[in-house]
């Protein structure tokens, strides 16, 4: 008996899995057509690098580097109404609690507004949380480091200003969250 091994035979005019990928020569003109294209992208992925730095920088204050809280507001605006003449406010829980509905309502529906996406105002809150009252104002604030720097922003507000020496109001409640 003999055994023989014949040699494969090769078909020519078909495409073979030799000949896929052979059909681009990669030398030093493969990525000519690629270049004017390359600051472009450069420059889009800087951008981006960049505003994403710049952006934590700027709205990216930790929590434990603040010196915001509530005895801190109230102490400020309680501060701005006596220099004023005005008496000052007592810290209301219900409405503590309204603020707070307010802030985790802005946050998981991701708006920053004094009326919801819905067209709810500030007042439902406040009703919603079994408060009572003749008036009502609401001060908001975002992107503050301290409670003093809170009380200057909106004693530089003419609408937030009105809202803190407004003699109507005897309670205030707040929600500080940093971010």
């Amino acid at each position: 008996m003999v055994l023989v091994t014949k040699k494969p035979r090769r078909t020519t005019g078909a495409p073979s899995k030799q000949r896929a990928g052979r059909h681009h020569k990669k030398d030093e003109r493969y990525l000519k057509p690629y270049w004017p294209y390359i600051p472009m992208v450069l420059i889009v992925v800087l951008g981006l690098a960049f505003s994403s730095l710049w952006g934590h920088m700027q709205h990216g204050v930790l929590g434990y580097a603040t010196d915001m809280n509530s005895s801190g507001l109230l102490q400020g605006t309680n501060a701005q109404r006596s220099s004023s003449g005005l008496g000052g406010l007592s810290y209301n829980s219900q409405l503590a609690a309204a603020a707070q509905a307010k802030a985790n309502d802005m946050a998981s529906r991701d708006y920053w507004s004094h009326n919801t996406p819905d067209g709810a105002t500030p007042w439902t809150f406040i009703t919603n949380a079994g408060y009572t009252y003749n008036t009502a104002g609401e001060n908001l604030a975002y992107g503050f480091d301290s409670s003093d720097s809170t009380i200057t922003g909106w004693m530089n507000s003419p609408e937030h200003k009105a809202n803190i020496l407004n003699s109507g109001y005897k309670e205030v409640g707040w929600h500080c969250q940093q971010r």
